[in-house]
């Protein structure tokens, strides 16, 4: 149960009481081919229904959960909980352009308010040997204690909206069982990959092209755009990993200028590149954020 302000109050009520959402029926499998696989499960909670369509396809390292939620009770956290036999387990959660770590156990008085974490798009739970990451690009609370965590789903409180979490609700997340901790695993790439789909459009005819690219891969792309005074392109590039990296980016179009500058784009930090050029070669700082203005020699 949410707490007294229920709207944006969560208690740690949870980690010694609740029910448990049980199964209407068997598992069922709904689709089995050479590429994906799927099983549905339907689970109810008073007037609710949860209906969520488990799937592994080959060649992904990835099981995606597809969620389809009926949801009609009111004052209620609804959590997915996970219980893994890992001992030491440590906890990352993702913010902008980083990643924080929290306790998974509750000693000091410290550590027993941190029972919910929120996190951008992914969480990591590892013992250093393996972990798993769960990556859920729209929901953004996590709970941590000895080998279990969870991933907050919904609440639906009545103060002061009533009619909050109430209908329909379609989401999904995914899990991403992995060797080592998150860097090793690369997980924020992964999390990266998956939040952001492939779209494709019909061409009058196969070309090949890549817009930017950056080897290895160890530094994301957060942002591509127009510069804000129209003059030029903008690449924003961070390093989510806590040690140094190497990247050499190469570029799709033909680059006459690129400057380093600062995220509101106002002044310039450093020179990179003058004259015609394809590529460029940058060293990240831990966790370093890189904002690139690019000037073409022709409009993209």
């Amino acid at each position: 149960t949410p707490g007294y302000f229920d709207a944006w109050e969560v208690t740690d009520e949870f980690l010694a009481r609740g029910e448990v959402v049980e199964a209407l029926d068997k598992p069922r499998v709904v689709l089995q081919g050479p590429l994906v696989a799927c099983v549905e499960v339907l689970r109810g909670y008073g007037s609710s229904k949860i209906t969520q369509t488990i799937c592994v396809e080959k060649g992904s390292p990835l099981v995606e959960i597809k969620t389809l939620v009926d949801w009609r009770d009111k004052g209620v956290l609804l959590k997915h909980w996970f219980k893994t036999t890992m001992s030491g387990m440590r906890a990352f959660y993702e913010v902008p352009f980083g990643v924080f770590e929290r306790p998974t156990r509750s000693e000091t008085p410290r550590e027993r308010a941190m029972f919910e974490v929120p996190a951008v798009s992914w969480a990591d739970f590892t013992n250093g040997v393996v972990g798993l990451a769960v990556i859920a690009p729209s929901r953004h609370g996590y709970s941590a204690r000895g080998g279990d965590f969870s991933l907050s789903l919904l609440r639906s409180p009545t103060f002061p909206n009533p009619w909050s979490d109430l209908g329909r609700h379609e989401f999904t997340y995914y899990l991403y069982p992995h060797s080592g901790d998150y860097e090793v695993a690369e997980v924020p790439r992964v999390a990266s990959e998956a939040a952001f789909s492939v779209f494709t459009r019909p061409v009058g005819s196969a070309v090949e092209y890549s817009l930017l690219s950056i080897q290895p891969p160890r530094v994301l792309l957060s942002a591509f755009k127009r510069s804000e005074d129209g003059d030029g392109y903008i690449a924003r590039l961070y390093n989510p990993y806590s040690s140094s990296v190497e990247v050499t980016v190469k570029y799709g179009f033909r680059v006459k200028s690129i400057h380093e500058v600062d995220i509101p784009e106002l002044n310039v930090i450093e020179r990179l590149g003058e004259g015609e050029m394809s590529t460029t070669v940058l060293k990240f700082k831990p966790f370093e954020v890189k904002t690139l203005k690019l000037l073409a020699l022709s409009a993209l």
